[in-house]
């Protein structure tokens, strides 16, 4: 009997984290989270204790939005993640441009 080729969708990351996660979305999810519970539960900041917990929230809010954002926000007018552009503009500013 012949075999059937499927076709490999390169449009869309596999899930492999649980069925709901890329490794990519993973791997930037985990480690924010981590750091997040770190920085809240175990570091102390030289404030009182209202300025600590405020300062706390909001660095916590921050890194974890940074890290969703880098996850989940795709730009549909250059057809990457926001990591991927991010990581391209990096590189590209930082080639030696030649003007002619």
């Amino acid at each position: 009997m012949g075999e059937i080729v499927v076709p490999i969708d390169l449009t869309r990351e596999e899930k492999e984290v649980l069925g709901m996660l890329s490794l990519r979305q993973f791997f930037y999810i985990f480690p924010t989270v981590l750091f997040a519970f770190v920085f809240a539960l175990f570091i102390p900041l030289p404030f009182n204790l209202i300025t600590d917990i405020v300062v706390k929230v909001i660095v916590v809010i921050l890194v974890l939005g940074a890290g969703a954002a880098m996850a989940f926000i795709r730009l549909p007018k250059f057809e990457v993640g926001l990591d991927t552009f991010i990581k391209n503009n990096v590189r590209y500013r930082k080639e030696q441009q030649e003007f002619f």
